[in-house]
């Protein structure tokens, strides 16, 4: 007899003039069946899957997905640590409009391109559409202050600001300043998302 390893490190037999034997497993296994391995995370996913032995309907039958709550979602996103700005916008009569944002990102560099993703209860949406402009002032490491006045206090446009060459409140000594003019606008659930072309930008 001459024994060979096989792939999965097990021994076959083989006799002159004669087929090797068959495994144990293949022994059993129906003829022209097709077993695939159950994921562990799968129920149904026993010893049976993980050996083969059993049809995919039972390994592959998922579990029902676990709700995901408003209060978990924020929770999760929140250990994403990401950049603090400051978004400015005017009403048509000229009046500022501003919150602080952290959903803003840049989408390309030919066109210059950002978004920012802005509450549809924010009242900074009026100015978005009505506008057609807005301005980011990204936020250095000692300007948390300036971050909790634009997301929580009523009287936001007070010292520590500059007028930007479209007329629009930029945050003095932040890290960058961008003017943008919106070029679209996408629902999103309960936000919406603005596209905006940097018109001119300082760093």
């Amino acid at each position: 007899f001459i024994r060979a390893g096989n792939r999965q490190g097990t021994c076959a037999r083989f006799q002159r003039g004669r087929p090797a034997a068959t495994s144990l497993a293949t022994r059993r296994s129906p003829p022209h069946a097709s077993f695939t391995l159950g994921p562990p995370h799968v129920r149904g996913g026993g010893p049976a899957c993980q050996r083969g032995l059993a049809p995919p309907a039972v390994c592959c039958k998922k579990s029902a997905p676990m709700p995901v709550t408003a209060a978990d979602f924020k929770r999760a996103l929140g250990q994403f640590a990401s950049g603090v700005t400051v978004v400015t916008t005017r009403d048509p009569a000229g009046a500022p409009l501003g919150l602080t944002v952290s959903a803003f990102c840049s989408v390309s560099l030919d066109p210059p391109l950002v978004l920012v993703s802005i509450d549809r209860r924010s009242e900074t949406v009026r100015g978005f559409d009505q506008s057609g402009l807005f301005a980011v002032s990204v936020l250095a490491e000692g300007q948390e202050a300036v971050s909790h006045r634009f997301a929580f206090a009523a009287d936001k446009f007070g010292e520590g600001l500059e007028a930007g060459a479209q007329g629009l409140p930029l945050v003095r000594g932040a890290l960058a300043h961008l003017e943008c003019r919106v070029t679209a606008r996408h629902e999103a659930g309960d936000h919406l998302l603005y596209l905006g072309e940097v018109l001119r930008l300082a760093a």
